[in-house]
C-alpha cells in the first residue's frame, strides 16, 4: 500500500511540475518551427524536424524506461529542452553540409 502513496504522490509533483514546463517547450518547439521556415523558407523541412525530435524524445524515454533508469523531475523537465537545442544544432549542421556540397 506505501508504494501506492508514493506512486501517488510522485504523479502529484510531476503534474504541478510539468504544467510550466510544457508550455515552455511548445513554446520552444514552435519558435524553432517559425524559425527554421524564415530562415530556410520551407515549412516541410521544419515540420520534419518536429516529428524528428519528437521521435528523439519517446526514443529516449522508451530505452530509459526499458534499461531501467528512473525517472525524475529533473530528467522529465530537463531533457526535452536538452533534445530541442541538440536536434536545432543538427538541422543547421547538416542544412549547411548539404548546401556547401
Amino acid at each position: 500500500a506505501a508504494s501506492v502513496f508514493v506512486s501517488d504522490a510522485f504523479l502529484r509533483v510531476v503534474d504541478e511540475h510539468m504544467g510550466s514546463a510544457s508550455q515552455a517547450v511548445g513554446a520552444g518547439y514552435l519558435l524553432m518551427v517559425v524559425y527554421v521556415v524564415a530562415v530556410l523558407r520551407t515549412p516541410k523541412l521544419a515540420l520534419a524536424a518536429i516529428a524528428l525530435l519528437l521521435c528523439d524524445l519517446a526514443g529516449g524515454f522508451g530505452l530509459a524506461c526499458l534499461a531501467g533508469v528512473p525517472s525524475s523531475i529533473l530528467t522529465l523537465t530537463v531533457l526535452p529542452f536538452v533534445a530541442l537545442g541538440i536536434a536545432v544544432d543538427g538541422l543547421f549542421l547538416i542544412l549547411r553540409t548539404f548546401q556547401h556540397a
